[in-house]
């Protein structure tokens, strides 16, 4: 269960990104993630769900800033 669970939140948004973004910079074009107000808090007996969530969050986050930058923003 945890394996399909990294796979959902972590592997796959990472493959998925890695090769669309580089046909999407230059276009108006947007990438979204979901992710969940859990991956802003510990929570007992879901470390796995918290931790890909966060994972998600923070990767999105940092995503923003590099491609800002590619771009001369």
């Amino acid at each position: 269960a945890y394996e399909q669970m990294i796979a959902l939140h972590v592997t796959i948004p990472t493959f998925l990104i890695r090769h669309f973004l580089p046909k999407m910079l230059g276009r108006p074009a947007r990438i979204v993630n979901v992710s969940s107000i859990i991956s802003f808090m510990s929570s007992p007996r879901a470390a796995v769900y918290a931790s890909t969530k966060s994972f998600l969050t923070e990767f999105t986050t940092s995503l923003d800033y590099e491609v800002q930058q590619m771009d001369g923003a």
